[in-house]
């Protein structure tokens, strides 16, 4: 990837191995290099939306380690995921895969500042409303913004952007499958509690 990085299809093919491989690889890759050769890809190839999805879910699964949610951060990880979300609306892959990594994300308390102030909130509503009757980007939405909720600027910019009636359209849109009825519940449990009593899911 280093060496062919005007090449979309190797930057697609190579984000989308470590895609696979950072299920059960994520500290290694990160230690290799890898967070950094996947943002590289994404910013050289912002037009091309496989590399942005392959790059978003590369992403996702480096973010379910906690040094690589910091690490994704401090290398401008969360701002990548946000343009790639905002240049391609109508891609599905982009915009499940972006939630996604950006629930991963706001696990840790720092990105969940970052994300609400750098507009990410409102990314993820309008995703949740580019593709309302595709499940994932439902559930990984409710997901995201559920995690988000455990921030009260958060909190107050999900309510002023839409994002509770997007929980519950969803909701409501998929009636039959578990896992967005799972992640809205919770989405609107965070909602509901003070900070403090948040928690982790």
């Amino acid at each position: 990837m280093g060496a062919h990085l005007k090449h979309a299809d190797v930057q697609r093919n190579g984000c989308r191995a470590l895609w696979n491989l950072a299920v059960n690889n994520a500290i290694q890759i990160a230690r290799e290099g890898g967070i950094g050769r996947v943002l590289a890809a994404m910013w050289a190839h912002p037009d091309q939306a496989e590399v942005q999805a392959y790059g978003c879910g590369a992403l996702w699964n480096l973010a379910s380690n906690k040094e690589n949610r910091e690490t994704i951060a401090r290398e401008g990880g969360i701002r990548r995921i946000l343009v790639a979300m905002g240049a391609h609306p109508d891609c599905v892959k982009v915009q499940r895969n972006g939630c996604c990594a950006l629930w991963n994300l706001a696990v840790n308390d720092a990105n969940r500042a970052a994300i609400g102030k750098e507009g990410g909130i409102q990314r993820i509503v309008a995703a949740m409303g580019a593709h309302p009757r595709n499940a994932q980007v439902q559930e990984y939405g409710c997901g995201a913004l559920g995690k988000l909720a455990s921030n009260d600027e958060n909190k107050a910019l999900i309510g002023r952007d839409g994002g509770i009636g997007r929980i519950v359209a969803a909701m409501g849109a998929h009636p039959d499958t578990a896992h967005v009825q799972r992640s809205g519940a919770r989405a609107l449990r965070s909602l509901s509690k003070p900070v403090t009593d948040s928690e982790e899911f």
